[in-house]
């Protein structure tokens, strides 16, 4: 029995539903619109978010590492959306403004950078079945904040990040992942600081809700010692219900709230919407295949000690 690996993203479309993990996973399926080379908008910024960083931690002077950062986040853009038509919050003026807002904002932040862009995969344990775990990943970064050691983590929405927003990754399987991950490699982790950058075109008048620098967001997530257990727990009997899947061949749907949530209806609607009969039609004319691999081969290249899939 070979060593398993996952991240979060697997372990939660499994969690959400087996039939996603399916398609997406183990068949590779994605809709079309999404397939291709660049990992879009929030993509990005992200891509910008780790040069400008990277640059700091290296040492160059804050304003080489904006430029090196606005430059890298242009690149990406082009990539995913170079040549197309994309709305006005998507352009790529949008993404310069956003980069320049979040670096603007955040700048004054005493983030200490350690590590960034951090692939890792750690021994999780043994599962009630016997399947060997380990848990894999990327940490946008693990930094120092007021003496203390976090995980550091971007995330782009298309609704407001705040209130509720926020709050939802209290209950982050993700999250909690990145703090067990951390405190095995690093050794240290108070919690996980989330950014959260709202994809919306910028105040065009005075009396608008919101002004420009609200639209970046920061909270810190924490969990006790109690709360990392039962994840510990959860993610081993999660991955024993997800191999009894594999093992019968049959990945059930979970035919409820999953199907549409407040972005919209899920990636496979089309298909699960679909009669049996014609759903190779359906898959040929809406989806591609594009592998699942969460941290690429360069990636996985810079770990030690990494299980077999």
């Amino acid at each position: 029995m070979g060593i398993i690996e996952c991240d979060a993203t697997a372990i939660g479309l499994f969690k959400d539903c087996p039939r996603k993990y399916d398609l997406r996973i183990n068949q590779g399926l994605v809709p079309k619109s999404r397939a291709g080379g660049g990992r879009g908008f929030g993509g990005a910024l992200h891509k910008g978010r780790e040069v400008w960083r990277t640059a700091l931690l290296n040492k160059h002077l804050p304003q080489h590492a904006y430029e090196e950062g606005l430059q890298a986040m242009r690149d990406e853009w082009n990539a995913s959306f170079g040549g197309g038509i994309v709305d006005e919050k998507r352009s790529l003026a949008n993404a310069e403004a956003l980069f320049q807002g979040y670096v603007s904002k955040f700048s004054s932040h005493n983030y200490v950078p350690l590590a960034i862009e951090e692939p890792f995969s750690v021994d999780v344990g043994t599962t009630p079945a016997g399947h060997v775990v380990r848990r894999t990943g990327l940490m946008d970064e693990y930094c120092e904040f007021n003496g203390r050691r976090y995980v550091l983590d971007l995330k782009t929405s298309s609704v407001y990040p705040g209130g509720s927003w926020m709050d939802a990754w209290r209950t982050s399987e993700q999250f909690l992942g990145y703090m067990y991950a951390a405190r095995r490699i690093h050794g240290s982790c108070d919690g996980v600081i989330v950014h959260g950058i709202w994809v919306h075109t910028p105040p065009k008048r005075s009396g608008n809700k919101y002004r420009f620098e609200d639209y970046f967001t920061a909270d810190i997530v924490s969990f006790s010692d109690g709360q990392l257990e039962e994840w510990h727990k959860d993610f081993l009997d999660t991955i024993d219900r997800r191999e009894e899947a594999r093992a019968r061949g049959h990945w059930s749907p979970n035919l409820n709230s999953t199907c549409k949530t407040v972005y919209g209806l899920c990636d496979f609607h089309k298909w699960c919407s679909s009669t049996p009969e014609i759903r190779p039609q359906v898959e040929s004319i809406y989806y591609a295949h594009q592998v699942w691999q969460p941290l690429a081969a360069t990636r996985l290249g810079e770990l030690s000690n990494v299980g077999v899939p």
